[in-house]
């Protein structure tokens, strides 16, 4: 027994050092070469912080106010830094090994998924491969190159967290309560209370999976005492980050998402009221019904409208495809104007992608894994999955904001999809660690692996051959560009004949946006198809007995790293970072009226910065009227609605991008 244990203690270490190894070359070379990131998100918190950074320098105090950013504000949200997480800012420091930024924080997150993956008394192999399916679901590389780094970390930590609620129920009660109690705070540190509120529905699911299987078991007794425990491990993670916590629940009453306006706007409508945010806003980010298959075909929807590069987004147009040479000059030219990505009308950064053999996992496990927490997960696939259609599915969407607390809070509801990118990689692993526990798997199974990747190989053919099947290609928003396109050729005095022959009403120019954006649902569908065969096929060898349970695991664990790899490397790439030579100095530059306005050296003034006035860039140099901030004090918003943005109706509000 005493070398069992320590051959599992040295296979862990060696997985661990392999998720490290992989993290790091996932940003090589930049990551050695002092290159850096300089995400949108980033930036504008630097911006935000700015004055307080300097307060602090000059004095060595923390001010709790910022007058940069909305005429002043307070800055609990901007810079949250309390005395009382120093202890856990070091043990997510040794957490995460030393490594390089970005490298640390990807290791985090698959290193978590591992640990779950052993409390759940999986294979050592089989956890390093469902680590690896987690940790590069594309959704997460994207948050990285977006900057929102805060929000990574939180979904870092949530893995091992509920790893330690699984341990409490396997009565491994004190080694549970100190796993949930230690990830849970590093979890609340992060600070990003939408991912934990999101998660709280899976923690939910997992709790009452358990309380119906210990009731079939006659274990009612076992499930209190270990929910007990849990009890515990909760109040000591809220504990160690009261200050913080406290903070936010009282700054947040006085923001929009705690409070309404005591005014009466003029034309409101009620039907958008809800106890938080207006349903527009809650819902302006939605995963559109069939843009949920980019989950198994990364392109169903053109993929990104822009991706980060040296600390810009550049739009993905459809003049840069290698297919828009073969068109005319005039199609050349509309083509630059058309984004490859055709859902709605919000940009995005990419799309969230699970795997295609990932996916046909799932579906497998659906069908041969057994017992309450299976229908948990599937369960909560399709909640996250209806939820994120948002204003597709608004009578869901509406019993949610009416009916659970909290809910009307948090915008971007297509974001809760990262409960289906936690709860889809776990199914699939729980199936293959079933495949290989089986003895006679191929008698068993067959028919259910034949079902489950039969379902997926029939999508990518779909996909493939036929791409208008899973909606057009031509988009509301292509339209709306496509009539700001004929405006402007009219106004500059061409004739609307004329002026149609440079729009969608052009049946050569129709023809080049559907061919070039169906050619990237094609081409990915194509791929997916490949990917799901080829480990499909691996798995029938195993099932049939030509193929050792090591191997095989070890081969569709490459497939599926090389799978998602890939496809992370479309949305951050070497191309995304800044050369370290050009990040030196002040990270926000000047622009002319920055400097004229600098030279006014007694800084007692307010700036209001009409075309960036929703941009936090100017916070940077000066005390201003505009600015960026999630959390905007209610009082402020009505200034603005009423007053403010009549100034400002034709800046671009909001420019950041979606992810």
């Amino acid at each position: 027994m005493e070398t069992q244990t320590n051959k599992t203690w040295i296979y862990c270490t060696l997985a661990t050092t392999f998720l490290a190894i992989v993290a790091f070359l996932f940003f090589f070379p930049d990551n050695v070469e002092g290159n850096v990131l300089q995400q949108h998100d980033t930036l504008q918190g630097i911006a935000n912080g700015q004055e307080g950074k300097a307060f602090q320098e000059a004095t060595g105090e923390t001010t709790r106010w910022t007058n940069s950013l909305f005429g002043g504000m307070p800055n609990f949200q901007i810079a949250p830094s309390y005395p009382a997480n120093d202890l856990l800012g070091w043990i997510g420091k040794v957490y995460m090994l030393g490594l390089p930024s970005p490298a640390n924080i990807l290791f985090a997150m698959m290193t978590g998924f591992f640990i779950m993956c052993l409390c759940m008394k999986m294979k050592w192999y089989t956890a390093l491969f469902a680590s690896v399916a987690w940790g590069f679901s594309s959704y997460f590389i994207i948050l990285i190159g977006a900057g929102h780094i805060w929000k990574f970390v939180t979904l870092a930590y949530i893995p091992p967290t509920i790893g330690g609620i699984v341990l409490c129920y396997r009565k491994k009660y004190l080694s549970g309560t100190a796993l949930t109690s230690m990830f849970g705070a590093l979890q609340l540190q992060s600070n990003h209370p939408q991912m934990t509120y999101y998660f709280l529905f899976v923690i939910l699911g997992v709790v009452i999976a358990f309380l119906i299987s210990d009731y079939k078991s006659k274990n009612l007794r076992g499930w209190g005492k270990a929910t007990g425990f849990l009890a515990v491990a909760a109040v000591l993670a809220v504990a160690a980050n009261m200050p913080n916590l406290y903070n936010t629940y009282e700054y947040s009453k006085e923001t929009m998402r705690g409070r309404h306006s005591e005014l009466t706007q003029p034309n409101a409508d009620a039907a958008q009221s809800t106890s938080g945010l207006d349903k527009d806003y809650i819902t302006q980010y939605s995963y559109q019904p069939s843009e949920t298959f980019s989950l198994l075909i990364p392109n169903i929807k053109g993929g990104a409208s822009a991706r980060p590069e040296q600390g810009k987004f550049k739009t993905m147009s459809l003049g840069e495809l290698d297919g828009a040479r073969e068109h005319g000059q005039m199609e050349q030219q509309y083509l630059s104007y058309m984004s490859q990505y055709f859902g709605d009308p919000e940009g995005t950064n990419g799309p969230v992608y699970v795997g295609a053999l990932i996916f046909a996992l799932f579906l497998l496990g659906c069908i041969i894994v057994k017992g309450p927490l299976k229908w948990a997960l599937v369960a909560l696939t399709v909640f996250s999955i209806v939820l994120a259609w948002g204003r597709h599915a608004m009578t869901f969407t509406d019993i949610m904001l009416s009916v659970v607390p909290m809910y009307s809070k948090f915008r971007t509801v297509e974001s809760i999809l990262v409960i289906a990118e936690f709860t889809m990689p776990l199914l699939a692993v729980m199936a293959l660690q079933q495949l290989l526990v089986t003895e006679g798997a191929y008698a068993r199974y067959r028919k259910a692996f034949f079902w489950s990747f039969g379902i997926t190989l029939g999508l990518c053919v779909i996909g493939w051959l036929a791409p208008g099947m899973f909606g057009s290609a031509i988009s509301d928003n292509d339209r709306m560009i496509d009539g700001y396109i004929m405006s402007s050729l009219v106004q500059q005095g061409y004739d609307n004949s004329t002026a149609r022959q440079f729009s969608l009403s052009n049946p050569a120019i129709y023809s080049a946006v559907e061919s070039l954006r169906y050619g990237l649902v094609s081409a990915d569908a194509l791929r997916s198809l490949l990917i799901a065969g080829i480990g499909g096929a691996f798995i029938m060898l195993f099932m049939t007995g030509r193929m050792r349970a090591v191997w095989t695991v070890a081969a569709v664990g490459v497939l599926v790293l090389a799978d998602l790899y890939s496809i992370n490397k479309r949305y951050l790439s070497h191309d995304s970072f800044a050369p370290k030579q050009l990040t030196v100095g002040t990270p926000i530059a000047k622009t002319p009226a920055d400097e004229m306005i600098l030279r006014d050296t007694m800084q007692n003034y307010r700036v209001m910065d009409i075309p960036r006035f929703y941009s936090a860039d100017p916070s940077y140099y000066h005390k201003t009227i505009g600015g960026y901030h999630a959390a905007k004090l209610t009082r402020y918003q009505d200034l603005i609605d009423r007053h403010l943005s009549h100034f400002t109706q034709d800046s671009q509000a909001d420019a950041d991008w979606n992810v």
